[in-house]
């Protein structure tokens, strides 16, 4: 069963796809929280440097009086310590995330499709330190 994830942003920092060249990308800011789809994969930038990929889905809700949702699939992007975290969690685990969201749009077999992605600026998760909590070592 799939969680029930929801993403958000300033609507007012996306540009109007009506007028919008179509080879554009956009850049925004969101938090969105949920379960991951599958195990997070670690991987090395050209460079080495270590980073560590995710999906999540995400329910958006509609801007229609029936309230319709729609699913979005959210690319996750980790690097330094984020990265560490978000390659110790699992299949399933409930994850929140802050970062910046980047839309691109590409053709598909002659279908424009649009991907989205969210490089992590900060992840919480089940063993995320909660203020005021002891850490499993100083037990």
């Amino acid at each position: 069963m799939r969680a029930h994830i929801r993403a958000g942003w300033n609507a007012r920092t996306l540009p109007d796809p009506e007028t919008t060249d179509r080879d554009e990308t956009m850049t925004a800011h969101i938090s969105a929280h949920g379960r991951l789809a599958r195990d997070p994969q670690q991987r090395e930038t050209k460079a080495g440097k270590p980073m560590t990929l995710a999906s999540i889905a995400c329910d958006v809700s509609a801007h229609n009086a029936e309230g319709d949702q729609e699913t979005m699939w959210l690319s996750l992007m980790a690097f330094g310590d984020q990265a560490a975290v978000l390659a110790r969690c699992k299949a399933g685990e409930a994850v929140s995330v802050i970062g910046r969201l980047t839309r691109s749009r590409y053709l598909k077999d002659g279908v424009e499709r649009e991907s989205w992605s969210c490089l992590i600026d900060g992840l919480l998760t089940t063993r995320s330190a909660r203020p005021g909590q002891r850490s499993a070592k100083a037990a």
